[in-house]
């Protein structure tokens, strides 16, 4: 039997397929267990989100935002990066059905996750260098794995059978 890919609005973000997307969690569910990868990325079925997930999901997204403008030589304030967090707030509880046991956890974790980016961004030093990618894409995917060395992992894709690229 084949699987598809469902289309959530995270592949859909991400630029397309499951295949067109590599993070290390995707990659380290792969390797502790292929049939569980299966069950979330191809199949759909999703755990529900914890607060503790949501929390750091958040957190990631908001630094995500801050390094990629950090890419592209712009430096976001402090309160931008709160206030784009914020106000995406609202959506991401909705996408991530998650449910607080009372409107007041809810507004402590909002709380919670604006002091960790907060903390984070005030100890990124002024000289930081630019970031040369923030999960950046692989062009044409990651088809085609195949395991080299205790190094990790490289894709025909992208390096010559047997020779990885520094940066994979």
């Amino acid at each position: 039997m084949i699987s598809t890919a469902p289309k959530t609005r995270q592949n859909q973000q991400r630029g397309g397929g499951v295949f067109d997307y590599i993070s290390p969690s995707r990659l380290n569910l792969w390797l502790r267990c292929p049939l569980a990868w299966k069950l979330r990325y191809l199949d759909g079925i999703r755990t529900p989100t914890t607060p503790a997930l949501f929390l750091g999901q958040r957190c990631h997204a908001a630094l995500e935002a801050y390094y990629r403008h950090r890419m592209l030589g712009v430096t976001l304030a402090a309160d931008d990066v709160l206030g784009r967090m914020e106000a995406g707030w609202t959506d991401a509880v909705a996408e991530a059905e998650i449910t607080f046991d009372s409107p007041a956890e809810g507004a402590k974790l909002k709380t919670q996750a604006g002091d960790l980016v907060r903390a984070y961004l005030q100890q990124v030093p002024a000289d930081e260098p630019q970031p040369l990618a923030v999960e950046a894409a692989i062009p044409g995917g990651a088809k085609n794995p195949v395991k080299w060395g205790s190094a990790g992992w490289c894709f025909r894709k992208l390096s010559a059978p047997g020779k990885c690229p520094p940066t994979v």
